[in-house]
């Protein structure tokens, strides 16, 4: 069965950060009067990631808060390792506040050069979704870096209730799309929340791995004249 739709998914995939996590962290925490080492914050901000628990999946239901209670954990989490104390909670609500519409603006993010040129070739051969762990912000940052008229859909954990790997998501966005798992492609850079629930789910996969495995290798992989014999499983 030939390949008609594509989904995409986001941090990692489509966007990346335009600078690492402890840099705008620590800029932020400054304008609040908190000095931070950024290299400190940047590895805070991962034990932090590991230790916080995902949220539990409601699927079909909307996470309540848009996953924001989430990241005030984490966040909170983050300066507590760095700091070794707590951040004052009035300041630290004004800084958490000031991080959170910091990465929901479009120029906290980039778009690696590979990836405009690819949708340009495949837009109009194949519908188009984003597939991503992610909430409402993502919205704003595909359309003010020029990505969100791509794409039919922008289907986000924190709407449907379930995050990748929860198979749920995956059903979800065929559901949506009408469409079945085996002429579908999900594209994304993490082998356990993309490559893998994907494949179970039935569909082909892509795994992103810059600059060996990029979207001009993609595209050129996923045109009709390529992919003629193509059998399900990775690209």
């Amino acid at each position: 069965m030939a390949i008609t739709t594509i989904f995409f998914d986001a941090a990692g995939t489509l966007i990346e950060l335009a600078e690492p996590v402890g840099i705008s962290y620590a800029r932020i925490a400054l304008q609040h009067g908190i000095t931070c080492d950024p290299s400190a914050l940047d590895k805070a901000f991962r034990s932090a990631w590991k230790a916080t628990p995902p949220l539990p999946s409601t699927p079909g239901i909307p996470v309540v808060d848009d996953e924001r209670g989430w990241w005030h954990t984490l966040v909170g989490k983050a300066f507590s390792i760095v700091l070794e104390q707590q951040i004052e909670p009035e300041r630290f609500e004004r800084l958490f506040e000031a991080l959170y519409q910091h990465f929901a603006k479009a120029e906290a993010w980039r778009v690696p050069a590979d990836v405009l040129p690819a949708l340009q070739v495949l837009h109009g051969r194949y519908r188009m979704a984003v597939l991503s762990n992610f909430d409402h912000r993502l919205h704003g940052i595909l359309a003010g870096n020029g990505l969100a008229s791509f794409f039919e859909h922008v289907i986000l954990s924190s709407q449907c209730g379930a995050a990748k790997p929860h198979p749920y998501i995956f059903e979800h966005s065929l559901s949506l799309m009408g469409v079945s798992a085996g002429e579908s492609l999900h594209v994304g850079d993490d082998p356990r929340l993309d490559e893998e629930p994907a494949r179970l789910a039935g569909l082909h996969t892509y795994l992103v791995a810059r600059p060996e495995r990029n979207f001009s290798d993609l595209a050129e992989k996923v045109l009709p004249e390529a992919h003629s014999g193509l059998h399900r499983g990775s690209i």
